[in-house]
This record gives C-alpha cells, structure tokens and sequence, in this order.
C-alpha cells in the first residue's frame, strides 16, 4: 500500500511537471508569434519598444505560472525522496526557483507600473 502511494505522487509529480513545460511552451511560441508581428508590423520605434515590453511582461507571467508548477512538482517528488541528499537537492532547487519567481514576480510588477505611468502621462496629453 505504502510503495503503491509513492508510485502514484511520483506519477502526480511527473504530471505536474509536464503541465508546467507545456505552459512554457505555450507561453513562448504565443510570445514569439506576437514579437514576430510587432517586429515586422511597426514603423514606429517607440511603439515597438512598448509593445516589447508588454511581451516582457507577458512572458514572465508565463514564466511565473511555469515555475509554480515546477516546484509544485518539487514539492511531490519530495514526498518519496529516499534519503535526505535528494531531500537536500530538491529544497536547493525548490529555493532557486523560488528565488527567480520572486525577482521575475518583482519585474513584472514593475513593468505593469511603468506601463500605468505611460499611460496616465499619454491621458494628460490627450495622445
């Protein structure tokens, strides 16, 4: 019964980690696609610079939801680590990840600031 319970959060982690590769995915050839018609599309250097940085912004949500999953699948895998090396291998992994997520989280957050703020000035231009 134990052995059969590993095998299936094992099987639950594999799962999770599928997810979090086919989010990546998506979210890059969804954000490839979109650079491609705003490389190739706009005349207007600064309006391709803004829309590349919504792309940024974009792509680090996927990027932020991907690396949830993953350590959500960290998380399972260590549910049936045999030893404590790979429980001490999989925390390092789990706190790099989170660590990139929390910098990648701050990134975004700032993006969406400056995009508030480019906005509210181009209202009180009346562009």
């Amino acid at each position: 019964m134990h052995e059969t319970l590993f095998h299936i959060i094992d099987f639950a982690a594999l799962i999770v980690e599928a997810i979090s590769a086919v989010i990546l995915l998506i979210g890059f050839l969804k954000i490839l696609y979109r650079y491609m018609r705003v490389e190739l599309g706009s005349k207007d250097f600064d309006q391709t610079v803004r829309r590349i940085n919504f792309l940024r912004h974009d792509i680090g949500t996927y990027i932020l939801l991907g690396l949830d999953f993953y350590i959500i699948a960290d998380i399972l895998a260590s549910m049936t680590a045999p030893d404590m090396d790979e429980l001490i291998r999989l925390g390092v992994i789990v706190l790099l990840r989170t660590i990139i997520a929390f910098f990648l989280g701050r990134e975004v957050m700032e993006i969406e600031e400056q995009h508030k703020r480019s906005d509210a000035a181009e209202e009180e231009m009346g562009v």
